[in-house]
């Protein structure tokens, strides 16, 4: 079966899944280095993984255009999600309400946060940190951590 690659998210229109479903684990990634947003989607997508890239919030677009998660609305790139991945910064006021926006959706996916633990302790109270790892160094060694955190197991692409 032929994959179609997903949309990119630079800020303008909101990242959507396709309409269709396929077999593969669907991860919403988010990074704002759209060089390295590269890099880890094809990795992905060659460990298995349908992967739809997100590159955070941008400055340059209207509050309309925005996050979603920053209006306290549904994202649809979330909600099609078995994992989201993100980079997006803790520290930083938006990027952190993004974070803690993805934490505590109530039947939301596992988050993968790339912070260090003091990053995240300043952000999160105890018991509320997401899965963290920290650097996001290549794409295999992401996707082992993905598996682990998937609801269904996933095989790896042989």
């Amino acid at each position: 079966m032929a994959w179609m690659r997903q949309g990119r998210h630079s800020g303008g229109d909101l990242p959507r899944w396709s309409s269709e479903r396929g077999q593969r684990p669907r991860v919403l990634l988010e990074h704002r280095d759209p060089a390295v947003l590269e890099i880890l989607s094809d990795g992905l997508e060659d460990e298995g993984f349908e992967v739809l890239r997100c590159g955070g919030p941008r400055p340059e677009v209207g509050p309309g255009r925005q996050c979603p998660l920053l209006r306290g609305e549904a994202c649809p790139g979330v909600d099609g999600a078995d994992v989201v991945v993100t980079s997006l910064l803790v520290e930083d006021a938006q990027q952190g309400r993004i974070v803690v926006s993805l934490n505590n959706l109530p039947a939301g996916p596992p988050v993968l946060l790339e912070a260090t633990e003091l990053q995240a302790r300043q952000r999160f109270g105890p018991g509320e940190t997401p899965t963290l790892r920290y650097p996001f160094t290549d794409a295999a060694s992401l996707a082992a951590e993905i598996r682990g955190l998937l609801r269904e197991p996933v095989p790896v692409p042989g």
